[in-house]
């Protein structure tokens, strides 16, 4: 079993979890072409949700008894714990400008739970480093290139968690505005906001739907100007965006010719072209595309693959790693 590829920051190494020994899953890293492969946590941590900090490190969930703490290493080197001593913390985004994070954590309010309420603080100190903690809401995130919103899908009604808008608050939890603007009935999830663009891609749907279901890819400005439906409801199931570095192009999951496969298309919804042509029982899945936008990594029944492009089409066969 392997999945979530997370890629650095110059688009040389990918970082993954895996339990290919065996045991436990643990956090891997691997030069682009497959070449160098290693294993960063040891084998008795179990070790999922790879996230690259700016120091270079890398954070991660880690399973514990009473529930999920986030720890970071370097080249399998240092371990040390990011998160502090309350459980259920797992889900890392890294804000590569300022060095914060954030992350999904259980806690005690039903309308944006965290380890600590929404909106409060609390004093974490580890060894050589004090961390100041603050409760803000529970689904993974995207970051704003400045570093200054994250963006989620939020319920704005205490209890309706099938009822999430597209919301950006800043990184400590305030100034929450409501960015999609869509009918009540729309349901906001996965999200992706380009890391040099004022765009952010994200599915509107039933989460874990059937095959069949209509579910879409939106895109929109940060201020919530120009939303637009880019599969019209027409092409089945349409989830996982991620928008290349510069904003100009979305690779996503779809299951419009059958099984699910890997796509890619400009961020206006124009020249759709499809990435994967993998049997009917594969399931394609999880795309995260490279920061030069050469490299497209997916999830396909457990496996990490990575699919090369040249000028945003397939440049050879994927290759599982």
């Amino acid at each position: 079993m392997s999945g979530s590829p997370a890629w650095s920051r110059d688009g040389r190494t990918l970082f993954f979890y895996s339990d290919r020994e065996g045991g436990s899953l643990r956090i891997w890293a691997m030069d682009s072409d497959g070449a160098h492969q290693r294993a960063l946590t040891p084998k008795e941590m179990s070790a999922f949700s790879p996230a690259v900090m700016p120091n270079g490190r890398i954070a991660f969930a880690v399973k514990k008894p009473d529930g999920f703490q986030i720890m970071a290493a370097v080249d399998g080197s240092d371990v040390r714990l990011e998160s502090g001593t309350q459980p259920d913390c797992q889900g890392p985004a890294v804000d590569h400008q300022n060095g914060r994070m954030v992350c999904k954590a259980k806690g005690s309010v039903s309308n944006g739970p965290s380890f600590v309420a929404h909106g409060a603080h609390d004093v974490v100190r580890l060894p050589g480093r004090i961390l100041d903690v603050q409760g803000l809401y529970p689904l993974f995130c995207s970051i704003s290139p400045d570093g200054l919103e994250f963006v989620t899908g939020q319920s704005l009604t205490a209890g309706e968690s099938n009822d999430l808008h597209l919301v950006a608050n800043h990184l400590d939890g305030s100034k929450e505005r409501d960015v999609s603007r869509l009918s009540k009935s729309a349901t906001v999830r996965a999200t992706s906001w380009a890391r040099r663009a004022d765009l952010i891609a994200f599915t509107v749907g039933p989460q874990f739907a059937p095959d069949d279901a209509v579910v879409g890819i939106w895109t929109v400005h940060s201020d919530g100007s120009g939303a637009t439906n880019l599969t019209q409801g027409k092409f089945r199931i349409n989830a996982f965006p991620d928008l290349t570095a510069d904003g100009s192009e979305i690779v996503f999951r779809s299951t419009r010719d059958g099984n699910k496969q890997i796509y890619l298309m400009n961020s206006d919804g124009t020249n759709v072209r499809r990435i994967t042509t993998d049997p009917a029982d594969a399931h394609d899945t999880l795309p995260s595309i490279s920061p030069n936008g050469d490299m497209i990594a997916f999830s396909s029944n457990f496996q990490i693959y990575v699919q090369p492009l040249k000028h945003s089409k397939p440049d050879g066969a994927s290759a599982v790693l």
